[in-house]
C-alpha cells in the first residue's frame, strides 16, 4: 500500500497579537502561546507536518531592519537544508506585517516554495479570535504550489509587497489596492493565475542599510525640517510621500529647492502618493514634473511599504546611486505592475 505523502511546514514565530495575554481593557502583551501552538491547534497537524521555532516573540512595534535579516536567514537556512519544509508560515503582528513581508520579498530572490505571513486582530486565547482560522488557513496554503512572500489574512492570501494594513478593527486588516488576492479561501481555495514563478536559483540577500527616513508631507510644511532631519540622521534615502500622482508644494518654491539640496547631498529621493490606489505619475502635473527634473524617483504603484524595504535593500545591495535608481525602477519581486521609467503607465 502506498503511503501518502504529507507536507512539510515550518512553523516560525516572531510574536504578534495572534499568541498574546491579557484581555481588555488590560493591555495586551507578549505571552506564552506560541510556546505550544501545536497542542492549542491541533488541526494543523491534520494539514501538515509541522516544525515550530521561536525567533522572538515580539509586539511588531519593535520588529525592524535587524530582525528582519534574522528571519530571512532563518528561512534561507532552512530552505537550503537537507530536511527542508516544503514551506513556511511565519506568525507575525499586524502592525508592520507589511513592512516584514515586504522586505522578505526582496531578500529571498528566486523563492522556490510559499513563505506565508500571517497573524491576527484578537489573541487565540479569546473567545471569537480570528487567529485559530487564520492560522489554519495559512498552513494550508503553505502546502501549496505559490513560491511567493505573501501574507494570508481573512481568507485572502495577499502577495507580499503589495499589501497594506487598512483597519484595526475589522478581521480583513488588509488590502492590497495595486492587484486581487493571489488566493481567496471559502469552500475551496481559488487560487489566480498572477502566482510569480522564480527565474533564478534561490539565495539570501538579507542585507539592509536602514538609514532612509519617510516624510508625509502636508501643506505647510516647513522644507527645512526635512533638510535638517535629512542631515543630522546622516540620511541615505528619502521617501517623500506627495499629494496625488506625485505632488508637491511649488508655489513658494521653497520645498523644490530644499529637495533639490538634499539631491546634491547624494541622498536618493523616492517619491510615492498618499492615495491608495493610481500611483505615482511625474508627469502629469508640472508640480510633478518638477520632481522628476531634480531628480527624484517615481515609486510607481508601490505602496510605502515596499517602498521604503526595497530603497534600504537596495542602497545596501548596490554600488551607485545610479544603479539605486535602477533597481528602484525596476520590477523586482512583483512589487510594480509597470516598470516605472519616469512615470506609472
Amino acid at each position: 500500500m502506498t503511503r501518502t505523502h504529507r507536507k512539510k511546514v515550518l512553523l516560525l514565530m516572531s510574536g504578534g497579537t495572534l499568541g498574546m495575554d491579557g484581555k481588555r481593557p488590560t493591555p495586551l502583551h507578549p505571552g506564552t502561546y506560541l510556546r505550544n501552538l501545536v497542542q492549542v491547534v491541533p488541526e494543523i497537524g491534520e494539514i501538515a507536518d509541522v516544525e515550530s521555532d521561536i525567533l522572538f516573540n515580539l509586539d511588531s512595534s519593535n520588529i525592524g531592519p535587524t530582525h528582519w535579516s534574522q528571519l530571512a536567514e532563518r528561512i534561507g537556512d532552512s530552505i537550503l537544508s537537507r530536511a527542508a519544509p516544503d514551506g513556511i508560515v511565519l506568525i507575525h503582528g499586524t502592525d508592520t506585517m507589511a513592512y516584514t513581508a515586504s522586505a522578505l520579498s526582496f531578500m529571498l530572490p528566486g523563492i522556490d516554495r510559499p513563505v506565508v505571513l500571517t497573524g491576527s486582530q484578537r489573541p487565540l486565547q479569546e473567545i471569537r479570535s480570528d487567529a485559530r482560522q487564520n492560522l489554519l488557513n495559512a498552513v494550508e496554503l503553505a502546502t501549496m504550489n505559490i513560491p511567493e512572500v505573501t501574507v494570508c489574512f481573512g481568507s485572502r492570501l495577499f502577495r507580499g509587497n503589495r499589501v497594506t494594513k487598512v483597519d484595526s478593527w475589522r478581521y480583513g486588516a488588509f488590502e492590497s489596492p495595486g492587484m486581487p488576492p493571489l488566493a481567496e479561501l471559502g469552500v475551496t481555495v481559488d487560487i489566480s493565475d498572477e502566482i510569480r514563478y522564480p527565474k533564478s536559483p534561490f539565495r539570501v540577500q538579507n542585507t539592509v542599510d536602514s538609514r532612509v527616513m519617510v516624510v508625509w508631507v502636508t501643506p505647510g510644511l516647513n522644507p527645512q525640517t526635512i533638510v535638517a532631519g535629512v542631515r543630522a540622521a546622516n540620511i541615505r534615502g528619502l521617501v517623500v510621500a506627495a499629494f496625488g500622482s506625485g505632488n508637491l508644494t511649488t508655489e513658494p518654491p521653497a520645498m523644490l529647492e530644499a529637495l533639490t539640496s538634499i539631491v546634491n547631498d547624494g541622498v536618493t529621493v523616492v517619491v510615492t502618493s498618499q492615495t491608495l490606489r493610481g500611483g505615482v505619475d511625474l508627469t502629469l502635473y508640472d508640480c510633478g514634473a518638477a520632481l522628476l527634473r531634480l531628480g527624484a524617483i517615481p515609486a510607481g504603484d508601490m505602496t510605502l511599504e515596499a517602498t521604503v524595504t526595497k530603497l534600504m535593500w537596495a542602497l545596501a545591495n548596490t554600488d551607485s546611486p545610479t544603479d539605486v535608481n535602477r533597481v528602484m525602477q525596476q520590477n523586482i519581486a512583483g512589487e510594480l505592475t509597470h516598470e516605472a521609467h519616469g512615470h506609472a503607465t
